[in-house]
């Protein structure tokens, strides 16, 4: 009698993400926010997710503004996300919810809950008065994500551009990989200063979504984009979730009659 091959378990999430990212063929990852949006996900065959704040914060708080998240809330996500599917998820984490001591720890939560990857920007804590952290306050925090990270995959989101610049951004960048990060994820104030700093930078850039300037502005987006994306790691388009969020709330109110057509009706 033959004996029956072994079952191995699947590769860790983190494994595949990797993958994924080495694959570089521009995959869509889709915006969630919660274990419903992450199953219509696996259900359409997305290749992984992305946990985002600014649509969380929408749901849960009325105004995508990924600040009014807290860390408590933000585990509670992610575990209902990773719960509902097999699809590896990244997890972004902001400014990392403070100093480099609280990136360490959020990061090692996630990697507990399941993420199989981090994204980390070089944005400054709410209530500090700036908008961003120098590049070597970024690369600090990234070095303490790198540490606790294990074998997930790290993507420093580089936002700067999009006030001080591309010289600062590019600095940016460079303290970022120097520190350990797998990827890069830019935001730029217009297309063209965007795509430059995605041809700069193409062996570690995510395609970015499409926040060429102010917060969920969409502008022109590179040429790479418009065809397949294929050599980038990956694709996220969290304005594009928003929007779509915008829209479908929208459609199913617009199909509910309200209370004054109800009385209208009845009175006729």
């Amino acid at each position: 009698m033959i004996a029956a091959a072994p079952e191995y378990p699947p590769a860790r999430a983190s494994a595949r993400l990797h993958a994924l990212a080495a694959a570089r063929s521009g995959a869509h990852l889709a915006v969630v926010a919660d274990a419903w949006s992450a199953r219509l996900a696996a259900a359409r065959g997305l290749a992984g997710l992305q946990l985002s704040l600014d649509l969380l914060a929408a749901l849960r708080c009325g105004e995508a503004r990924g600040s009014l998240i807290g860390g408590a809330e933000l585990a509670d996500a992610l575990a209902a996300v990773v719960a509902a599917t097999e699809l590896p998820v990244v997890v972004e984490l902001a400014d990392g919810f403070g100093n480099a001591l609280h990136v360490d720890r959020i990061v090692r939560l996630a990697d507990r809950l399941g993420a199989a990857g981090v994204e980390l920007a070089d944005l400054a804590t709410p209530g500090t008065g700036r908008t961003h952290v120098a590049a070597e306050e970024f690369a600090g925090k990234l070095r303490a994500a790198r540490d606790a990270a294990g074998e997930l995959v790290v993507v420093a989101r580089v936002t700067c551009a999009t006030l001080a610049g591309p010289d600062a951004a590019r600095a940016a960048a460079d303290a970022a990989l120097a520190a350990g990060a797998h990827l890069l994820r830019f935001e730029a104030a217009d297309a063209v200063a965007y795509e430059a700093l995605c041809n700069a930078y193409d062996a570690h850039a995510t395609l970015v979504d499409g926040r060429c300037g102010d917060r969920g502005a969409a502008a022109g987006r590179p040429a790479a984009e418009a065809a397949t994306g294929r050599g980038y790691a990956w694709r996220v388009d969290v304005g594009a979730a928003l929007a779509a969020l915008e829209r479908g709330t929208l459609a199913y109110l617009d199909s509910v009659p309200s209370s004054g057509d109800v009385r209208a009706r009845e009175g006729g």
